[in-house]
């Protein structure tokens, strides 16, 4: 039943058949990872953005200074902060990441719905044709 419909609408938005037409089911393309980061740099909340991946790196040199006091503490007392600050500023930089990934995909997201609108669009005007 579905293939029916799919077909009727590949048909009615010139796609089918062999035609050179657009075929709204045909895969989109998609951006690349790097592509998508330099995007999350780009819109209303470019300032966040940079604040956030600003902060990774601070917190990543935390790790490492955290690392390096780690193995010359001369105390297990000593050896325990340090490694509590580390593994705190690794909890941080997993978190910022993963805000940062969510900003892309929501991104990504919002890329496709108006892909949808686009193809949308098009089959009304089409179909409105159609009936005329």
């Amino acid at each position: 039943m579905a293939s029916k419909i799919d077909e009727q609408i590949r048909n009615a938005m010139g796609g089918g058949n062999g035609s050179s037409g657009f075929d709204p089911f045909a895969p989109s393309e998609e951006e690349g990872m790097f592509r998508q980061a330099i995007d999350l740099f780009r819109g209303q909340q470019k300032f966040w953005n940079l604040l956030v991946v600003v902060s990774t790196f601070g917190f990543m040199a935390v790790i490492v200074i955290a690392a390096i006091q780690f193995f010359g503490a001369e105390s297990t007392r000593m050896q325990i902060m340090w490694a509590t600050i580390s593994v705190c500023g690794g909890l941080c930089v997993a978190t910022l990441k993963l805000w940062a990934w969510m900003q892309m995909n929501k991104n990504s997201l919002a890329r496709e719905i108006k892909r949808l609108e686009l193809q949308i669009a098009a089959l009304k005007s089409v179909m409105e044709e159609g009936d005329d």
